[in-house]
């Protein structure tokens, strides 16, 4: 069979992106010793350790992108999880992640090509390339807005300062075109044929 399951199409590309995108970000945490999964049940051990190399998540990468199903957009989260993986990962698979890079150099999709060709081109800087791919920061956490809004544009509030709401400005001759445009009511389409045969 072709692909990685029957139940794998287009309706799981959302799920597909998902999980491309963590395996870029997180991969070197998925490939560590062993990872426990599974909960305990009456007299079981409370986690199944397995083991999932590098190689493994290649092998998972390569399977999403050659299947028919997979859409370009798809394709393209696949193409960044494997250049990530390439500061992630070590060495030793950059051969292999570069050759799987490289098969979209000429692809007919201007999406795929282009991503495979500018990171073609990153491999050239290795220098920069762990920084340019480096895992997204965490992000701060922040106040609810309702919470925000009370703090801060309470009017008793004097901790922040309000900037001074700007004056619309007046054209030379105090006339306000776009006002009197907008205060004119549309003319009805009798008005607009009145309107044709006095100027004919």
């Amino acid at each position: 069979s072709s692909g990685i399951n029957a139940e794998y199409g287009a309706s799981q590309q959302s799920l597909a992106q998902v999980a491309l995108w963590c395996i870029g970000e997180f991969g070197d945490l998925l490939v560590a010793e062993k990872t426990a999964l599974g909960e305990s049940k009456d007299g079981e051990d409370p986690s199944i350790a397995i083991t999932v190399s590098e190689q493994d998540v290649l092998d998972l990468i390569e399977q999403i992108i050659k299947d028919p199903v997979t859409t370009t957009v798809t394709r393209q989260y696949a193409l960044t999880a494997l250049m990530k993986l390439t500061t992630r990962f070590s060495p030793a698979n950059s051969a292999r992640i570069k050759q799987d890079i490289e098969a979209y150099k000429s692809s007919i999709f201007v999406e795929l090509q282009q991503r495979s060709v500018e990171y073609l081109n990153l491999f050239k800087w290795d220098k920069i390339r762990s920084q340019v791919l480096d895992r997204m920061p965490v992000v701060e956490p922040r106040l609810s807005e309702s919470q925000d809004f009370v703090e801060n544009d309470h009017p008793n509030n004097n901790n922040h300062p309000v900037a001074p709401v700007p004056t619309p400005i007046q054209p030379p001759g105090g006339l306000d075109f776009l006002g009197d445009m907008l205060s004119t009511p549309a003319p009805t389409p009798a008005q607009k044929g009145n309107t044709a045969n006095n100027n004919g």
